[in-house]
């Protein structure tokens, strides 16, 4: 079936708009202070420099300066005073903060091009780091927040998290992790992790049933979940393997590539499966191009 495509309007993108206003709805708006203001302000801005036409490149310059001004003022509020007082005054502020600010980091990796694989991979292990960081602080006080409006929405986010992978697009690759002589016991384990929440993310996104799931927690939950979590559940071991460029690590970010590209129509990600995905066969050669051979069938049928 042919994905719906997103609406556009002289305000934007009018699925994107309504997708942001739903996420917020139900949150008290005290909860809302000027940190997420900010970062609210600069995702929008990041937004609105994504899909600019060739002929508006300044304007997209523009934009891009504003979202990385009111990013900067964001953390800038995110101070170290602040991280011994997360309460129940102030504990949803934390949350909603770490979420907006994950899919912004998310958009930033993937959104610069012509830059060598050895940066962008770089690049999204800081933005991962910086993620994971703020996003410990802000589960510091999951008491509190299971008892705020959050609840539901966090209940179902836990369980998806602990979900056992059920379906076999991954098995080849665990073959393969399992067979590498290069990697150590500690690094074998990290990579089969990252393998088990890519299948995670590979049946939600290709379940028949998804919009049935998740209802018993109050939230029908987000099917692309596992594409904006990834890279801040996986290991930091698995990150580092990254960044050395360590082959095995590579091919399993190839099949991560599939995820990116089936959440191709929301503005964070767009191509960039296709794009990240050149960039990872490109680095690994002929030697280990088989191993690819699943996701490049993926991204070239769609």
């Amino acid at each position: 079936m042919r994905r719906r495509g997103h609406t556009k309007s002289r305000r934007g993108c009018v699925q994107c708009s309504l997708s942001r206003r739903r996420s917020l709805a139900g949150i008290s708006t005290s909860s809302v202070t000027p940190r997420e203001t900010s970062t609210l302000l600069s995702d929008t801005s990041r937004a609105l420099c994504s899909p600019a036409p060739e002929g508006l490149l300044n304007l997209r310059h523009i934009y891009l300066l504003q979202a990385i001004a009111l990013q900067t003022h964001g953390v800038s509020l995110f101070n170290v005073a602040q991280l011994s007082q997360v309460d129940r005054s102030n504990c949803v502020s934390f949350l909603i903060y770490s979420g907006i600010l994950g899919h912004h980091l998310l958009a930033d990796a993937l959104s610069f091009r012509d830059q060598p694989i050895d940066e962008f991979l770089a690049e999204y292990a800081w933005c991962a780091r910086l993620h994971r960081g703020v996003r410990t602080i802000a589960a510091s006080s999951w008491p509190l927040l299971m008892e705020s409006e959050l609840t539901g929405m966090l209940s179902w986010s836990q369980e998806y998290l602990l979900r056992k992978p059920t379906g076999q697009e991954c098995s080849r690759i665990r073959v393969m992790v399992a067979a590498s002589a290069s990697l150590t016991g500690g690094e074998r384990q990290a990579c089969m992790e990252a393998i088990n929440f890519l299948q995670v993310g590979f049946d939600s996104v290709l379940s028949a049933d998804w919009e049935e799931l998740g209802k018993e927690a109050g939230s029908k939950g987000n099917k692309h979940q596992m594409t904006y979590s990834w890279s801040v559940v996986v290991a930091p071991e698995f990150m580092a393997l990254l960044v050395d460029k360590r082959p095995e690590s590579l091919v399993v970010l190839g099949y991560f590539c599939v995820l990116l590209h089936y959440a191709r129509e929301t503005w964070q990600i767009r191509d960039a499966g296709r794009y990240v995905f050149e960039m990872v066969e490109q680095c690994l050669g002929e030697a280990w191009r088989c191993w690819l051979d699943w996701p490049r069938r993926m991204i070239a049928s769609d």
